[in-house]
């Protein structure tokens, strides 16, 4: 019987500290959480006209950014900002102006965001290399944007229906264009939507009916430009959740630090 007795109260105190262990353990894990968020990499999603800026960034101070740190997954402005919300970036790269995406995505957290400002950007409007169409006015633009010019006879060139490739809506780059020269309305159909911007210099090289909007920074030989008057200008964010850490606030400004005399990019 006295062993019975004892045996039950020997199992009772390997069980109080085997609990005290345990709780132990997950009070030291909640310390180190802070810690260990940024320990591995630095998570960046959005906009590919951001993406491709940091990469540029980290290529002209290699001395100053680890690669093996930061990672970019360029996906377009909108799934960044969902990413973030969702707890899987760090940081959300957007190339267009934040009140814009705030009316596109209404049910995003805002009031946890922070907002930086990058050096911005312009917007580059490209076609094939075989049309023989290089310029255009903003007024004609906008009319092949809202299909009132829909062949590009109509602008001098081939008997060919002007074929539009652009983003997704919650793009940037798609996003500015339609912000700056439809006073915020979609572009008319049917145009082709590419997940991510830089897919559409390929696409435009390849139909010799496109019409492509990029960012000047995406422009190669591939394709040419359109010259117009007047260039518009995309904004570039940064944007992460409140309260925003040490580390990752030395991460933003030692990329805002770079291009402070540059201003804006090409």
């Amino acid at each position: 019987m006295l062993y019975s007795i004892l045996a039950i109260m020997f199992k009772r105190q390997k069980s109080f500290y085997r609990m005290k262990f345990i709780k132990y353990i997950v009070f030291i894990a909640i310390l180190c959480v802070p810690f260990l968020s940024h320990a591995g990499q630095y998570r960046l999603s959005g906009s590919t006209s951001v993406g491709l800026y940091v990469s540029q960034l980290m290529e002209r101070r290699p001395e100053q950014f680890d690669k093996d740190e930061i990672s970019i997954n360029s996906v377009g402005s909108g799934k960044g900002l969902t990413d973030l919300a969702h707890g899987n970036a760090d940081i959300a790269m957007v190339s267009t102006p934040v009140d814009v995406m705030k009316a596109r995505l209404p049910h995003l957290p805002w009031h946890d965001f922070k907002v930086f400002a990058l050096a911005p950007t312009y917007l580059a409007f490209i076609v094939h290399k075989d049309n023989p169409v290089t310029s255009l006015t903003q007024t004609q633009i906008t009319q092949i944007l809202n299909k009132e010019i829909t062949n590009w006879a109509e602008l001098g060139g081939k008997d060919q229906r002007i074929y539009i490739i652009t983003e997704f809506r919650t793009g940037g780059v798609r996003s500015t264009a339609e912000e700056a020269l439809l006073q915020g309305q979609t572009i008319k159909e049917p145009i082709l939507k590419l997940t991510a911007a830089p897919q559409i210099v390929p696409y435009t090289a390849r139909f010799e009916n496109a019409f492509g909007i990029v960012t000047k920074m995406m422009v190669d030989e591939s394709v040419v430009e359109i010259k117009t008057a007047a260039e518009i200008v995309q904004p570039l964010y940064f944007i992460t959740k409140k309260p925003v850490s040490t580390e990752l606030l030395t991460l933003i400004k030692s990329f805002q630090s770079i291009d402070t005399q540059q201003g804006i990019i090409d």
